[in-house]
Order: structure tokens, then C-alpha cells, then sequence
């Protein structure tokens, strides 16, 4: 299977660990590196303009870096594909027979290392997209997408939305986590909104094109 990786390429000791990681769980065979647009790059300001968006920077250059992987797949004909940003770990529970390929969309990470959600590898229903460090997506999920950017919020919650207005069940089979120094669940954000109240406008919000 297709895997993107979205990536720093500064942080080369999180490359170093993940090529580890894929070759561990052979998902080495297809991969491409997304390292576009870091957060100094001129499209980071640009999309922070045109969308008053709150989010910081470097938040903001990976939901470009997500926009690339999701633009490359529908430009390459990708069916399906598995995107990792590059502080996942991949726990020993991956097993990629375990995703339920039929959904347009799945998250396979647990989030942040408390989050309340355990490892494992059987399919749940679930009320938080909270963290974006592994997911599974097929090539519909990303072209529609890609028609409805909004970037209130970080990436995870812009997913969120769009899969509650699109009436999308929020799948995950939590095969993943977060590491190097991800922040708490528990930790408050304020970008002009909470994320509940974002999901619940999200079809109110402004649309953009990648």
C-alpha cells in the first residue's frame, strides 16, 4: 500500500526512527516523503491571510503538508493510501488487514500517549479525532476534501468536521500513537473557538481550494 510520510526534514532523528519503524512493519515498499512547506515557507503566511486562521505556524505548515499528500494521491491515481506525520509510533498491534478498507477514512493513531482510547487493533466508533499522527483514506475521501478546506482548526479537527457534515462515522482502529514530546490531551487551545464549537459550525466556515 501507498504510504505518505509528512515530515521536517530538519528533524532527521525522527526520520532515522521512523524508516525503522516502516521497514519493521513492511511498509517500506511504497513511500514518499512529504517535507514541503515549512513553517517559514511564503504559503504559510499566504494561507494564514487569506483564511484568518489562529492556529500557530507550524500547525499551519502541516495542514499544508496534508493538503500535498491528499493532492498527490488524486493527481496519481492512488486508491487508498496510509499517511504517517513523522512523530508516530507504530505500536506492535499494526496489522493492516485489520483496517476496514471500505471506509472512506480511518484513524489508526490513539492520539497523544493519554488519550483515553487504548492500543489495540479492532475497528471503534469514536467522538474525538484528537491527534493526526496515523490514518487510512481512500482516494474519494481525499479529492472531496480537498474541495472543502477550512483551517480554523489544526488538521485532526478539520477532518473531524468535515466527516461530521459529510456524515462520515469516525472510524479508528488505534494501532498508533504520538511521541517526541506530544503535548497532553488535556491541554487547552485557544484559536477563537473550542474544537466542539468548530465541528459544530464547520459547514458555516468559508471554503478554500489546495
Amino acid at each position: 500500500m501507498k504510504v505518505y510520510v509528512l515530515h521536517c526534514d530538519r528533524l532527521t532523528e525522527r526520520r532515522r526512527l521512523l524508516e525503522i519503524q516502516l521497514a519493521k512493519h513492511s511498509l517500506d515498499r511504497d513511500v514518499e516523503w512529504i517535507t514541503d512547506f515549512p513553517k517559514e515557507h511564503p504559503l504559510v503566511q499566504e494561507w494564514k491571510e487569506k483564511t484568518g486562521t489562529r492556529i500557530p505556524d507550524g500547525y499551519i505548515s502541516l495542514s499544508l503538508k496534508h493538503y500535498e499528500a491528499y493532492t498527490r494521491m488524486v493527481r496519481d491515481g492512488i486508491p487508498e493510501a496510509i499517511l504517517f506525520e513523522d512523530d508516530v509510533i507504530i505500536s506492535d498491534y499494526f496489522d493492516i488487514e485489520k483496517i476496514p478498507r471500505e471506509c472512506p477514512f480511518v484513524k489508526l493513531g490513539k492520539g497523544v500517549p493519554d488519550m483515553y482510547i487504548p492500543l489495540g487493533n479492532t475497528p471503534m466508533v469514536i467522538g474525538n479525532n484528537g491527534g493526526s499522527e496515523a490514518c487510512y483514506m481512500r482516494r474519494e475521501f481525499a479529492e472531496d476534501f480537498l474541495k472543502n478546506l477550512n483551517m480554523m482548526w489544526t488538521i485532526d479537527i478539520e477532518q473531524h468536521g468535515y466527516l461530521i457534515h459529510k456524515r462520515i462515522p469516525l472510524v479508528c482502529v488505534p494501532m498508533c500513537t504520538q511521541d517526541f514530546g506530544a503535548t497532553s490531551v488535556h491541554e487547552s487551545k485557544d484559536y477563537g473557538m473550542t474544537w466542539i464549537e468548530y465541528i459544530q459550525k464547520w459547514d458555516t466556515f468559508p471554503k478554500f481550494k489546495y
